[in-house]
């Protein structure tokens, strides 16, 4: 029944009469029409999306033209059906330009496609089809995330702590209704700089991100201009730009013992490499932390969100860092999960003894907490893999240089940890060790952990060791989701942002701080006697080259766990 040109035979034969369509219908029917057609007339709801995929754009354009309501919207459904199916996009919406008085059309239809050209434009049944690569940011050559991370940088902007705690407090109080009400959102993040037509303005704002800054889906408003909290209007700045999780496919050489930077891989047969972690320890066994998305497969991952948020009979409260946790179904199934270094690639015997080095004995992926767990602890099963110092790898020693250490490989064999500090002042005008001591008998001393300011240092499989920045607040949310809406469980909460500064040229293009294979990769702020600190592990990279990093008190918190020390 579904051929749609005039010379069909299924239109001559429709077009003599049936006792199934109704008199009144028969009536207003064309003399030959076409299957579409008969279920336009008929309001069939359910059939007519799946007619549009067949049905010739005359065709279509002619029913819209009389559609109203639900025959409205199931021609615009199988209208994303039909560009979906021609395409093969990421994802197709359709909405309205929020300036129409700029374009030819109020609705548009928007492919976000890597396999087309950025900007490219066709049209369907009188509609504009715009074509979105969702990597690409850059609106008349210009990525606003990265020249605002430049001009912060070439200026020295933080967050003050009062801003960053107003900002916080503004994220969390509107962030499951921003979430719930926008499709068009990628992440939530907080910036010293809003930038408004062209222009830096010093004000501490929220931003969020989208792919599509003036593009309004369906059924949906726009983006709030600011969010009152406690009686204060905070700014909110719209910025294109997209996450993405940092598990690739690039095997490094072996490393006896293992060394945090080092590129690991699973055992389940999959092409899925990730960066061991900083190392921790859980009942006197030596662990290392990785990415739960590295070890554990996107279906498995989204099986464990969707377990965690079921298992009520499995939860304790956790008082310290908010919501629950799950204390026994993370354990499960997992105990044959491998950590393989070095990883060969897919190909490679994945039970060889040389690559086997260690056993997923916790994991979660508990993404929709405060803090988001996506973290699996490895035992370190081989004996000669064990590491006796904290010590990292490089693909050239002069890379260490590059990161503050030109006479030295950095080390971290004192377990400390603590929270990023992003105090300007304190990076000018560095505390004595005494000054430090003093400060961390204060319980209310924001900085007792380590000295504020200093490079915020990531240690992945591919990149290498890196440089950024901590400048923002604490309660940075994202997905990796391409498009479309975000459930809870398909976001992280409660991230640390490291900004991307490796150069300082206006027209730098800044070097990522991270890449695909660096997930799981242990970060540091490095102090003035270049000892390093644990602040947390990376997860994902965001389109200006800056790095997500889930805290570590809360993963350790979590699992247990303590962090290693050497002696």
């Amino acid at each position: 029944m579904i051929e749609n040109n005039n010379g069909a035979d299924v239109m001559k034969q429709a077009s003599n009469g049936s006792a199934e369509i109704p008199p009144d219908i028969q009536k207003r029917l064309p003399q030959l029409f076409t299957s579409m057609e008969l279920a336009f007339y008929l309001d069939n709801y359910q059939v007519l999306p799946m007619l549009v995929k067949y049905t010739d754009n005359y065709i279509i354009d002619k029913c819209l033209k009389s559609s109203l309501g639900k025959t409205n919207e199931a021609i615009i459904r199988g209208i994303r059906g039909k560009l979906s199916h021609e395409h093969k996009p990421k994802h197709v919406a359709f909405g309205r330009l929020r300036d129409p008085s700029e374009h030819n059309a109020k609705n548009v239809f928007v492919v976000f496609s890597t396999t087309k050209t950025h900007g490219a434009e066709t049209s369907i049944a009188g509609y504009r089809v715009l074509f979105r690569d969702p990597e690409i940011c850059e609106k008349d050559g210009i990525d606003e995330g990265r020249v605002v991370l430049h001009h912060c940088h070439e200026n020295d902007y933080f967050l003050s702590e009062d801003e960053k705690v107003l900002i916080d407090k503004a994220i969390k109080q509107d962030c499951d209704k921003l979430w719930n009400r926008h499709s068009n959102i990628r992440g939530i993040m907080s910036s010293p700089v809003k930038y408004s037509k062209g222009q830096f303005l010093r004000q501490p704002c929220v931003v969020i991100l989208c792919l599509f800054k003036t593009f309004i889906p369906e059924n949906e408003l726009d983006f709030p201009t600011s969010i009152l909290v406690d009686g204060q209007y905070v700014p909110v700045d719209v910025r294109e730009g997209y996450f993405r999780l940092v598990g690739d496919d690039n095997p490094l050489a072996k490393h006896v013992p293992l060394k945090m930077g080092c590129t690991i891989r699973t055992n389940d047969g999959t092409a899925r490499f990730g960066t061991l972690g900083p190392f921790v320890e859980y009942e006197n066994r030596l662990c290392g932390l990785v990415a739960a998305h590295v070890m554990f497969s996107k279906e498995e991952c989204q099986q464990k969100a969707k377990t965690n948020r079921s298992s009520q009979e499995h939860v304790l409260s956790d008082t310290k860092y908010g919501g629950t946790r799950v204390e026994e179904v993370y354990a499960r199934g997992c105990s044959e999960r491998l950590m393989l270094q070095p990883g060969n690639g897919p190909g490679a015997n994945q039970q060889d003894v040389d690559l086997v080095c260690g056993r997923v004995i916790k994991w979660d992926y508990a993404i929709e907490r405060d803090t988001s767990i996506d973290i699996a602890v490895v035992e370190i099963t081989k004996k000669e893999r064990k590491p006796q110092q904290g010590l990292f790898t490089a693909y050239e020693k002069h890379q260490f240089k590059k990161i503050g250490y030109p006479d030295m490989e950095p080390t971290f064999d004192t377990g400390k940890k603590g929270n990023p500090t992003c105090d300007p002042e304190a990076d000018k005008h560095p505390t004595s060790v005494s000054e430090e001591a003093e400060r961390e008998k204060s319980d209310n001393d924001k900085r007792k952990d380590h000295t504020a300011g200093n490079n915020t240092i990531i240690f992945g499989g591919v990149s290498g060791p890196t440089i950024g920045k901590y400048r923002n607040s604490s309660s940075v949310q994202f997905t990796d989701k391409v498009c479309g809406r975000t459930e809870a469980n398909e976001r992280y909460r409660g991230m640390h942002f490291i900004d991307n500064s490796q150069c300082g040229e206006p027209d730098c293009k800044l070097p990522p701080l991270a890449q695909r294979g660096d997930s799981g990769g242990a970060v540091f702020q490095r102090l003035e006697d270049k000892s390093l600190v644990s602040i947390g592990v990376l997860v994902a990279v965001d389109n200006t080259g800056s790095a997500l990093v889930t805290p570590i008190n809360p993963v350790l918190d979590y699992f247990n766990l303590r962090m290693k020390k050497f002696q």
